[in-house]
């Protein structure tokens, strides 16, 4: 059995949800790259890689469902403000690309994508871990080994 998180498991979830924010900020900062005439959205794949990973160090680090999430909702967050912020050397442009939101929308899309996923997963596993924890003998009626219940409802072993 795990031991509880420790406050510095929880500091490690801070900085992680922190590190997510910075790759939203150097994911839309790097959106516009172009590789000659194409666009080249690659720094999209920053926010998948760090959707994928940083829940789940998070949920390693505590066991938590909440600190899986505080790396996405400080992904999103920074992603969806920054989206939507305007720039104050230009008030009437906003701060994400103007020609080809496309991007941005592949850049919010992708990691969304990427981000529920994760979680999905990370809570099916806690899901199934609980359930196989709570049934005794592994499963439900005892262990079946050579067509022989050796624990069930009316055994000792059950109970």
């Amino acid at each position: 059995m795990k031991a509880a998180p420790g406050i510095i498991d929880w500091l490690l979830v801070a900085l992680v949800s922190l590190l997510a924010g910075g790759v939203a900020v150097v994911g839309f900062a790097f959106l516009p790259w172009y590789l000659g005439p194409v666009p080249v959205p690659i720094s999209a794949l920053l926010g998948v890689a760090a959707m994928i990973a940083a829940p789940r160090a998070c949920y390693a680090l505590t066991g938590s469902m909440l600190a899986a999430t505080l790396p996405v909702l400080t992904w999103f967050g920074v992603s969806v403000w920054i989206t939507l912020s305007r720039n104050s050397l230009m008030p009437t442009v906003s701060l994400t690309v103007i020609n080809g939101q496309w991007r941005v929308m592949v850049l919010l899309g992708l990691g969304a994508l990427a981000a529920a996923a994760t979680i999905g997963l990370i809570w099916g596993d806690r899901l199934r871990d609980g359930i196989a924890g709570n049934k005794p003998g592994g499963i439900a009626g005892g262990d079946n080994v050579e067509g022989k219940v050796t624990a069930g409802p009316g055994s000792s072993e059950f109970i």
